[in-house]
């Protein structure tokens, strides 16, 4: 006589298993969520700059012409003005905070023979009310400091790619 069995079907080892990894991977994803809904006014703040300086570089090389990036503290939003028209990057903030405490400033840094003292500090930035991405889609040496409720943070860009410079490291700097 034939041992003849039905189909067989998945031991209960390998049911709570594949729940398992079910559950972990539901779990990772909900955080993972969570985590890019919680949004800080500094992330903001530089988000809204880095998606205007792309806005202000693809202008500037389609329209052949410089183009100006500002800061609107009234609006929370930096502006991209050129010839061909004003575009704007605001902010999106998950959670109230104090506005007027957030800010963005443009500083440019001087020559080495023209440094100023001034009230017996040595002054090598100067202040800028904006800065200007040219046509070849370069743009001017700044230093941009974003102010925010808990804190500041100053990115240097690099005039020829318009990206952040970053620090040397340990290694590197001397």
């Amino acid at each position: 006589s034939a041992n003849v069995r039905g189909p067989r079907g998945f031991t209960l080892l390998e049911l709570l298993l594949v729940l398992a990894l079910i559950g972990s991977m539901a779990s990772l994803f909900v955080v993972g969520l969570e985590s890019m809904a919680r949004t800080t006014p500094g992330d903001a703040l530089e988000g809204a700059f880095w998606s205007a300086m792309r806005q202000a570089r693809e202008a500037a090389v389609r329209s052949r012409a410089p183009q100006e990036i500002s800061f609107d503290p009234k609006k929370l939003e930096f502006v991209v003005t050129g010839p061909d028209g004003t575009r704007t990057s605001g902010l999106e903030l998950n959670e109230a905070v104090d506005e007027t405490k957030i800010s963005a400033a443009f500083t440019e840094a001087l020559p080495s023979d023209s440094y100023t003292l001034v009230r017996g500090k040595l002054v090598t930035e100067r202040d800028l009310d904006s800065m200007i991405v040219y046509p070849d889609g370069t743009c001017q040496p700044v230093t941009v400091e974003f102010r925010f409720p808990g804190g500041t943070k100053r990115v240097t860009l690099d005039p020829w790619t318009c990206a952040e410079m970053l620090e040397p490291s340990g290694e590197d700097a001397g």
